[in-house]
């Protein structure tokens, strides 16, 4: 014979009384106290599962959070080497207007330190020029040395450009980053150019150390 609707519904109410019979006679819990119990389990279930749900969009925003701060320091590199091909051109035009200056040689025009989102990490820029009218190109040596205190010493690091050689006919914008040890404070920049040719005179900038805001 097949059961009828009302028979499965007569078998739930059954095994609902046992099971809150059981709960009582177990635990000595009233029917009343069982479903409380019961609402409170279902309770914390669904605060558990929005706890899941809220953890699982903060990691979301921390992996955006960090590849929006990498594209930041993109942007930032991309802005400063905007800023210097702007730079190079208004020294080039300089250059055309102003031929008396010819005589001034090989100098440092522009010393610039952008800090990076990275710690100890620091953007560098140097503009070097050189005023001569005969429209050769120029080489040599760079050397670089930043002074500053190292947990409470005195401290001399030797920094880089890249190969350490410029080269350039009127102008060259030096571009890159530092990295400095922990706990380093840098306070001055001393910047040398030595020229490949014994014509052209070797020149030594100094520049206390500076950080500028973009």
């Amino acid at each position: 014979m097949r059961f009828r609707a009302w028979h499965y519904l007569v078998l739930m109410m059954g095994a609902f009384y046992l099971g809150a019979r059981f709960a009582e006679v177990r635990y000595g819990l009233s029917p009343v106290e069982v479903r409380s119990l019961r609402q409170t389990v279902r309770l914390y279930e669904q605060r558990y599962t929005q706890l899941v749900h809220d953890f699982h969009i903060l990691q979301h925003d921390r992996d955006v959070a960090q590849a929006v701060s990498v594209r930041l320091q993109e942007q930032n590199k991309e802005l400063l080497d905007s800023q210097s091909s702007l730079e190079q051109q208004i020294a080039l035009y300089k250059r055309i207007l102003t031929p008396s200056q010819s005589a001034l040689g090989l100098s440092v025009d522009q010393f610039v330190v952008h800090a990076s989102t990275q710690p100890s990490r620091y953007a560098y820029r140097i503009l070097l020029t050189w005023g001569q009218s005969a429209g050769r190109s120029l080489t040599g040596r760079v050397s670089i040395v930043v002074q500053g205190v190292l947990h409470g010493q005195k401290a001399v690091l030797q920094m880089h450009t890249g190969n350490d050689v410029f080269r350039l006919q009127y102008f060259q914008s030096i571009v890159g980053e530092w990295q400095f040890p922990d706990g380093f404070q840098p306070q001055l920049v001393e910047l040398r150019f030595v020229p490949s040719s014994r014509a052209v005179a070797a020149i030594s900038r100094q520049f206390k150390w500076e950080v500028s805001q973009l």
